[in-house]
Parts: C-alpha cells; sequence; structure tokens
C-alpha cells in the first residue's frame, strides 16, 4: 500500500494487491475477489491446484500470488465495490459505490453499474495524459502538501517543474 493510501474497516484485501499512493478504499469494499470460469468442468481451483502442483485450500489461493489485482495512485473505491482478481485500476479512476469490476478501468476514468462501465472522464484527455506524465504521485511528500488541488494546471506546472530541476 502506497504513501498517503488508506482503507476503512472491514474491506476485504488478499495478500497479491498492489495499492498506489493517495489511494482511497472505502469501507466494505472487496478487493481481488476471485472470479469462477463458468464454462468448464468445475466452478472450482481445479486448474490452478495443477498449475500450483496439488490441493489448494482458500487461503493457498490467495498466498499463490497469481492474478495480482492492481489499484493505481490516486484511486478511490466507493463503499460496498468489488473488483475482481487480476484487475487494474488506472492512476486516478474512481469507481462507484456497489459497482462491480470485471475489467480493467482506464486511468482517470468513472465507473459504476453491474458490471461496471465508464461513465465518464474525471478530465478531458489532454490533462488525463498529462496527468499521468507529471507523476505528481511520485513527488516528495513536502511538495505534494503545497500543490494546489483546486487548480489542476497549476498543479500539473510544479510537478514538472520539479522533474525538470
Amino acid at each position: 500500500m502506497g504513501r498517503n493510501a488508506y482503507y476503512q474497516c472491514r474491506t476485504q484485501m488478499p495478500t497479491n494487491l498492489i495499492i498506489g499512493r493517495h489511494s482511497s478504499i472505502s469501507a466494505l469494499a472487496t478487493l481481488g475477489a476471485v472470479s469462477h470460469n463458468v464454462d468448464m468442468l468445475t466452478t472450482g481451483m481445479l486448474d490452478l491446484e495443477q498449475e500450483m502442483g496439488g490441493e489448494m485450500g482458500p487461503e493457498d489461493i490467495y498466498r499463490a500470488g497469481v492474478y495480482p489485482t492492481v489499484i493505481g495512485c490516486d484511486v478511490w473505491v466507493g463503499h460496498n465495490a468489488v473488483i475482481l482478481q487480476g484487475i487494474c485500476v488506472g492512476h486516478g479512476a474512481c469507481i462507484a459505490a456497489g459497482a462491480v469490476v470485471t475489467e480493467n478501468v482506464p486511468p482517470y476514468a468513472i465507473v459504476g453499474g453491474i458490471p461496471a462501465r465508464v461513465l465518464k472522464y474525471r478530465f478531458d484527455e489532454a490533462t488525463r495524459e498529462a496527468l499521468i506524465a507529471s507523476r505528481w504521485w511520485e513527488l516528495p511528500q513536502h511538495i505534494v502538501r503545497t500543490l494546489p488541488r483546486k487548480d489542476v494546471a497549476k498543479a500539473l506546472t510544479i510537478a514538472n517543474a520539479y522533474w525538470q530541476s
């Protein structure tokens, strides 16, 4: 879990989960929920057991480190949202309360629904690209604290100036 990221109580998180900096995880979210293939003989983990070389209990599936779930930097996950195992949520994305995320989420997308779909983006494409290129979340903490939260253009100018120095 990255710097300045947090989660609220009763959030379910497996060990094969990566959470970036400045991300906010609301209560009752489930991150890295295991999905099951319904097109095979069994919906169980028989193929995974064979791949891992023997019988596996539920805790072994998570500990195996397969299908990691990645939550980018500056992501907000709403109350009671579910993000399936192996999903990548891009930097700056927002997951609506109660959403079920079954596919990767683009950076700065706002997704909601069951299954979740892109409802809109937080910023226009040029601003999204500039934010990703700025890597503002990697700046030293004392600089991040000074970034103007309500003025994205000015924050980008400060971040870019830091990286160019």
